[in-house]
């Protein structure tokens, strides 16, 4: 039986927090089901809804997640786009699938042929909005976006209210403000959920 994982990622964007990707793990007899779980792209479902088709994406298929954190961000010689590469890399030889599809971060050619060199056997598909279009993928999606608000809300539960952690909402840019005020615009002293290479904190510096 073929095993076919589906891999994207949720928190990109975001000043705050951890990106999180998200895998979930099905066999082809499975691929049919994803729609009647209610499997859609997660930015397509209200909260309550992911958490509803996450319970039940557990209770039917392997899932996994990995992070990669504001430090491993922060770090000076550090890359979005190779952090989450690597990240990708480690669910795979974590989940050991027969076939992949993913979101594409990188050009859709170029991590095809990445993964391939890397992973000789492997049939991938990489495509842009792969989470639209294959719903496997709109479940990886649900697993990312579920892990990663559960972590926003842990952050709350110590930082106080630091809004959805993107750099357009008010509540997390009046939070970032009053920590750049408390801290006297040290960069260095700033609470380490904090993505200090983001041009959000240049700008609020300035």
């Amino acid at each position: 039986m073929t095993r076919i994982v589906g891999l994207d990622e949720a928190g990109r964007g975001p000043v705050l927090g951890s990106m999180v990707m998200g895998a979930v793990l099905a066999d082809e007899s499975q691929m049919g089901i994803f729609r009647e779980l209610g499997v859609r792209d997660s930015k397509a479902l209200t909260r309550k809804a992911r958490e509803r088709v996450f319970d039940r994406l557990t209770e039917r298929f392997e899932i996994a997640y990995e992070r990669v954190t504001p430090a491993a961000i922060n770090r000076p010689d550090s890359n979005l786009n190779r952090l989450e590469y690597d990240v990708l890399c480690r669910l795979i030889e974590k989940i050991r699938p027969d076939r992949l599809i993913v979101d594409a971060f990188l050009p859709p050619h170029r991590l095809t042929r990445e993964l391939i060199e890397r992973f000789p056997g492997l049939d991938v598909t990489a495509e842009w909005k792969a989470d639209q279009n294959h719903p496997i993928v709109s479940a990886a999606s649900i697993v990312a976006k579920v892990i990663r608000d559960r972590d926003m809300d842990r952050l709350k539960g110590k930082w106080g209210e630091v809004g959805s952690g993107y750099p357009g909402d008010p509540k997390t840019v009046s939070w970032l403000r009053a920590q750049l005020l408390k801290n006297r615009l040290a960069v260095r002293s700033l609470p380490p959920i904090i993505r200090l290479r983001w041009s959000t904190i240049d700008r609020l510096r300035g």
